[in-house]
């Protein structure tokens, strides 16, 4: 009995475990090192289950989870070649990932999932107890695991963070979900109440995002017909995926990843669910929190990127008037100060502010937003949404700021050539062209003189003549010319030139008078 303990204590070999088949324990000599090395591994190899046919016995007896820890307590794993250590059941993690780490085959794998499930099935069986006291050991040893394998198994995903919710304290549902094929929302139910219960822990926070995409977008998922790809989205709305994720976007602030992949999320969901989901971010602030996460991760291209593709999908009627009160409308102008040189932001901020202008005419006002409008009108004179929206923008903020004349009527000159045939840049050229004339309108007609000069005119007479079925243009321009022929300054050449002595012009303007929309329109200045 005092070999027995002996060797226990040098190398922490377990009385049980040193007697294979339950033989008793008898005197022998001392062995040495290299001895007990050998020895043991040539035990283990027998007492390993699934690796020979004649273990099913002792297969069945492992696999069946014990009702306390005690037994499993002393489990002895000896790697060759490295220290050999009792472990408890606390340290059972690590010696997995040293397993995988040093055993990149097959069987680690298979071998390190059968010993997490059993771990997994003790640590539920512990955390119901009454006397359960260590949680934060048994959750980080979840955690660690599910990091590695939940990419690799479904099994194992489902499995881990059911246990996870147990272990945590997540209230469990009296009753069970609707059921469907896939198990996805009961799956979907129980990541969002974790993610939910630990909104501290970021760790908990980026492996249910992980755990969620690889739940719909698996390799056991179809992918092909996008009706199924939407019913996916909206088992994950009735689980209420929403709520974590707006919380891990709250919580979470400077984990660059986290909030990527939730906002990725979130997206997903507006485009795939749409009112529902709008409703819910209106009715638990989440407006305001992916606005505050703007502001937060302003200077990141990427993920204010997926932020502000968020925000657009967010100018509809029913979420317009939230964004402007949360003061969507500067921080967007804040945006543009920062990136400039950035094309894809800087269509999505254009494209996002002519959502939200809708809402007033005034909506820019105090803004400074018509030097940023001509100044990116400038940068990209090739780029057909920047020149759309510019021109859209600079009649809005130009209704309650003052526009540069001269600065305006050349972005129109060159918006006019560079997109001649482009029915949104022309309309919306021709319309900023009326604005100017009115609101520059003076003893001397300074506009009229301007863009005459600059061979505006001439170039709306021939927008006219080639897209007279574009819907509305006539409109304008009949507003135009009809304007330049009763104010023509006789001392400027080329207006005289243009419209004095042009019988196509006349034929033009009277040609127009009987247009529908002009007769309907003709009158309204904002047209």
């Amino acid at each position: 009995m005092g070999s027995q303990q002996s060797l226990h204590q040098n190398y922490g070999v377990d009385s049980r475990l040193d007697t294979p088949g339950g033989l008793p324990n008898r005197k022998r000599k001392r062995e040495t090192s290299e001895d007990v090395t050998t020895k043991s591994h040539m035990d283990e190899e027998e007492r390993t289950p699934g690796m020979h046919g004649d273990n099913v016995e002792k297969e069945e007896n492992l696999s069946t989870p014990s009702s306390s820890l005690s037994e499993s307590r002393d489990c002895v794993i000896r790697p060759q070649g490295r220290k050999r250590r009792r472990l408890s059941s606390r340290s059972l993690p690590p010696v997995f990932s040293r397993l995988w780490e040093v055993l990149n085959d097959r069987t680690a794998f298979w071998f390190s999932k059968y010993c997490f499930l059993n771990f997994l099935e003790m640590a539920t069986a512990r955390a119901k107890r009454t006397d359960f006291d260590s949680e934060d050991d048994v959750r980080n040893s979840i955690i660690t695991m599910l990091d590695y394998f939940q990419k690799q198994d479904l099994d194992i995903l489902r499995r881990g963070w059911s246990a996870l919710s147990i272990v945590v304290g997540c209230p469990q549902r009296p009753g069970q979900l609707p059921a469907r094929e896939s198990g996805l929302e009961e799956d979907a139910a129980i990541i969002s109440m974790v993610m939910q219960q630990c909104s501290d822990n970021d760790m908990i926070q980026l492996l249910g995002c992980r755990a969620l995409r690889v739940l719909v977008c698996g390799g056991d998922r179809s992918q092909n017909a996008s009706e199924s790809e939407s019913n996916d989205w909206k088992a994950l709305h009735q689980a209420g995926v929403l709520s974590a994720l707006i919380n891990a976007i709250r919580f979470c602030t400077e984990e660059r990843t986290v909030q990527g992949l939730c906002v990725s999320f979130v997206a997903m969901l507006i485009k795939e669910v749409g009112e529902p989901v709008k409703q819910d971010l209106l009715h638990n602030g989440g407006v305001a929190i992916i606005l505050q996460a703007c502001r937060h991760w302003q200077r990141d291209a990427g993920v204010l990127h997926t932020l502000l593709c968020v925000l657009y999908q967010l100018t509809t009627r029913s979420t317009r008037q939230s964004l402007i009160d949360n003061g969507a409308i500067t921080l967007l102008s804040c945006c543009i100060n920062v990136h400039w040189d950035n094309k894809e932001i800087v269509e999505l901020i254009l494209g996002t502010m002519n959502q939200l202008s809708i809402a007033s005419e005034t909506i820019f006002a105090g803004q400074s937003l018509v030097p940023k409008i001509l100044t990116l009108l400038e940068k990209y004179p090739d780029n057909e949404t920047v020149q759309f929206f510019g021109m859209v923008l600079l009649r809005a903020a130009g209704r309650s700021d003052p526009i540069p004349l001269q600065l305006a009527a050349k972005q129109v000159v060159a918006a006019f050539k560079s997109f001649p045939d482009t029915n949104g840049v022309l309309f919306f050229s021709c319309a900023l062209i009326w604005q100017l004339l009115q609101f520059h309108n003076n003893d001397q007609n300074e506009a009229l003189s301007l863009l005459s000069s600059n061979g505006a005119l001439d170039l709306v007479i021939d927008a006219v003549h080639r897209h007279n079925d574009v819907y509305g243009l006539g409109a304008v321009a009949h507003l135009i010319l009809t304007y330049a022929w009763e104010n023509r300054p006789m001392e400027n050449e080329a207006a005289t030139q243009a419209f004095g002595g042009s019988e196509d012009v006349v034929k033009l303007i009277s040609g127009l008078e009987d247009d529908d929309f002009v007769a309907n329109n003709g009158n309204d200045d904002n047209n």
